[in-house]
């Protein structure tokens, strides 16, 4: 029945709502997935190591605590909302990273009941409006959306150094003496062991 293997509740989800009606391309898009964050300083939680063989214990003050469980029901609600409870396949609350984030599988099923990825995601636009949506519904928390239309890009290791040099010639010039002090270090513990001159 299926092209491919399928996750079991995303096959359950889609066999009798969706399989029985239509033929399925072999290119069709059968889940997006969503990833749901917000800024480290929105609060303050942290794993703080356990003395047996359990698991770390997640630290956080009961305030923190009440804004992640806020975070994490809007995020579900902004999900219903916008796709239906019935087409949101999974979503897990991670703390696998520095900031808690949830990862969320949805069946792109439309309102004529076929699967259809474009008309879930769109293009930019229709994609800049789901991120204006979801922190519309997470401001009342005093979150908000990141820079719209941001420019920033990755720099590589070498270009991002070069542009400190630029910025910041002391930082540079300490570099520099702390290289000469390693050398020099290093030059001479090699002549006290007699490798230096032989």
């Amino acid at each position: 029945m299926f092209a491919c293997k399928l996750p079991k509740r995303l096959s359950v989800i889609l066999s009798p709502r969706y399989y029985k009606k239509a033929t399925v391309r072999s290119n069709a898009v059968l889940a997006v997935e969503h990833l749901m964050t917000f800024s480290p300083d929105f609060l303050d939680i942290h794993k703080e190591p356990s003395q047996t063989d359990k698991p770390a214990q997640l630290v956080c003050s009961p305030e923190d605590g009440a804004k992640l469980a806020g975070f994490r029901d809007r995020a579900m609600e902004w999900l219903s909302e916008r796709y239906g409870k019935e087409n949101v396949v999974n979503a897990v609350l991670h703390f696998d990273e520095q900031t808690p984030h949830i990862h969320a599988t949805v069946t792109p099923i439309d309102q004529a009941g076929k699967l259809n990825c474009r008309a879930m995601l769109g293009d930019r636009q229709k994609m800049r409006d789901m991120q204006i949506s979801l922190a519309a519904k997470l401001a009342p928390l005093g979150l908000q959306r990141g820079v719209e239309g941001s420019q920033a890009q990755y720099q590589e290791v070498k270009r991002f150094y070069g542009l400190v040099k630029e910025l910041n010639p002391q930082l540079e010039q300490e570099a520099q003496r702390q290289v000469a002090q390693q050398r020099i270090r290093q030059a001479g513990q090699q002549h006290s062991r007699g490798g230096i001159g032989r």
